[in-house]
This record gives structure tokens, C-alpha cells and sequence, in this order.
């Protein structure tokens, strides 16, 4: 069975349904099917609990490092020898 639906009135700026209706289109699916599926997303970020593992590794990386910098010159090290 089917979730209860509820209408609703959006006011948006014309440009931004346009492109909302446009890329629907382009994927087989609609505004409203968008828009549920946005919110559902937004609901599991939500409830979103990251694993132990990722818990203990965040962090590490100071702020302001350039990690694509840093693997750049680690390789260039690691491969010039």
C-alpha cells in the first residue's frame, strides 16, 4: 500500500521549474518524484552515522594541506629513485 500523499504549492522562480521540469524529463521521471526523492535523501544525511573506522581517521589530514599536492610529490619521490 501506498504512503498517504499531500498537495502542495511551491513558489519558485520560473527559470529554476524550467530546468527542474526539463531535467525530469531527460530522466523518465517527474517533479514531484524529485522533490520526494531529494527530501528522502536529505532524510537518511540525517539519521547518516559514520563507521567507527571512518570516525577514527577523520581528522588526520590538517586543514589547508593539498592532498592531491602531497600524493603528486610523494610519487614523484617513491618513482624517482
Amino acid at each position: 500500500m501506498s504512503p498517504a500523499t499531500t498537495s502542495i504549492t511551491l513558489e519558485l522562480p520560473a527559470e529554476r521549474v524550467r530546468l527542474v521540469e526539463d531535467y525530469a524529463r531527460r530522466h523518465g521521471t517527474s517533479f514531484a518524484e524529485l522533490v520526494g526523492k531529494y527530501l528522502k535523501m536529505i532524510e537518511q544525511m540525517e539519521d547518516y552515522q559514520p563507521s567507527p573506522k571512518l570516525r577514527e581517521i577523520t581528522g588526520l589530514i590538517p586543514p589547508g594541506v593539498d592532498t592531491h599536492k602531497a600524493r603528486e610529490d610523494y610519487l614523484k619521490e617513491k618513482y624517482s629513485r
